[in-house]
C-alpha cells in the first residue's frame, strides 16, 4: 500500500499504539475497513481486497489520535458560557431522576437519559434515538441501534460497561431521514462533534447529543474470565447479562441457560 495511505496513517499511529477507543467512525466512513473482534476489543482492520484509502477525515475525525478541544469548542459553544475544566462548557448543572417509575426503576441511575429520549420522541424533535441495544441471539454483545418508538428506548435504558462502536451507526444514517439524538461516551462525541463542524452529511442529522459520563469500560475477556471463575467454560452459556441488576447501584448478574 501507498505511504500516503490514510489507513497506513491509522494503524502506525493509533491501532498500532494501542490509542484506538473503538468508537467506529473510521469503519461507517469507509467500505475499505471493518472490524474484527479481539481480546481487546473490535479492532479496525482492512476489508479484504480494499484499495487505497485516501479519505483524511477518517484520519482527522479519529479521537484517539487527538482532536483539538479549544478550536472545536470555539465553533460550538457561545463563548459567554461556564467552563470547568473537567466538563467543559454549561449552562446550568442539576440533580434530577425520572417521575416515571417503570423508567426509573429500569434504569441504571435515575433514568434521565431515558426519560430526555422519551420526551423529545413525544414532541417530535426527533424522530430516532440512537441508543445502545442488546443482542438477542448474542445478550453478551451490544451494537448501536435506532429507537423510533417510547417501547423501545425503554428496552435500551441501563447503563453498559464494554466498548460499543456507537459511531458505526452513520452507516445506517446515511440511508435515513429525519432529526436523531445520539447517546455516546466523550470520545464518540468528540469524533461526531468533529464531522459536524466539517460538515458531514450524516452527522449533521444528530440534532441532540446526550453524553454520559465514562465511569467503568472492560474488554469482553473479563465477562469470560468472571464466567470461568464461576465454572462455566463457555460463554454461549449465558442466557441473560445485565451490567447494573437490581435497586441501584446495582450488580453484575450473569443468568447462564442451566
Amino acid at each position: 500500500m501507498s505511504k500516503h495511505d490514510i489507513f497506513n496513517k491509522l494503524h502506525n499511529k493509533v491501532i498500532k499504539t494501542n490509542l484506538c477507543t473503538h468508537c467506529g467512525t473510521c469503519v461507517a466512513l469507509s467500505d475499505n475497513i471493518e472490524f474484527t473482534e479481539t481480546n481487546f476489543g473490535p479492532k479496525p482492520i482492512r476489508t479484504i481486497n480494499s484499495s487505497i484509502i485516501n479519505d483524511s477525515l477518517i484520519y482527522d475525525a479519529c479521537p484517539g489520535k487527538g482532536i483539538n478541544y479549544i478550536k472545536l469548542e470555539e465553533k460550538l459553544f457561545d463563548k459567554n458560557q461556564n467552563k470547568d475544566w473537567l466538563i467543559g462548557n454549561y449552562i446550568n448543572s442539576y440533580i434530577g431522576y425520572s417521575l416515571n417509575s417503570t423508567i426509573r426503576n429500569k434504569a441504571a441511575s435515575g433514568g434521565i437519559i431515558t426519560a430526555l429520549l422519551v420526551d423529545l420522541l413525544d414532541s417530535k424533535q426527533i424522530d430516532g434515538a440512537i441508543v445502545v441495544k442488546k443482542n438477542k441471539l448474542k445478550p453478551w454483545i451490544f451494537e448501536p441501534f435506532i429507537a423510533y418508538s417510547k417501547k423501545e428506548i425503554i428496552e435500551c435504558s441501563q447503563s453498559i460497561y464494554q466498548p460499543v462502536p456507537m459511531n458505526t451507526i452513520l452507516e445506517q444514517l446515511n440511508k435515513k431521514d429525519g432529526n436523531f439524538a445520539f447517546v455516546g461516551l466523550p470520545d464518540q462525541v468528540l469524533s461526531i462533534r468533529y464531522l459536524q463542524s466539517s460538515n458531514h452529511e450524516d452527522a449533521k442529522k444528530i440534532k441532540i447529543i446526550i453524553g454520559p459520563y465514562v465511569g467503568t469500560n472492560m474488554y469482553l475477556g473479563s465477562i469470560k474470565s468472571f464466567l470461568r471463575s464461576n465454572g462455566v467454560k463457555d460463554i454461549n452459556e449465558i442466557k441473560e447479562l445485565n451490567y447494573r441488576a437490581g435497586e441501584w447501584p446495582g450488580y453484575l448478574e450473569i443468568i447462564t441457560k442451566t
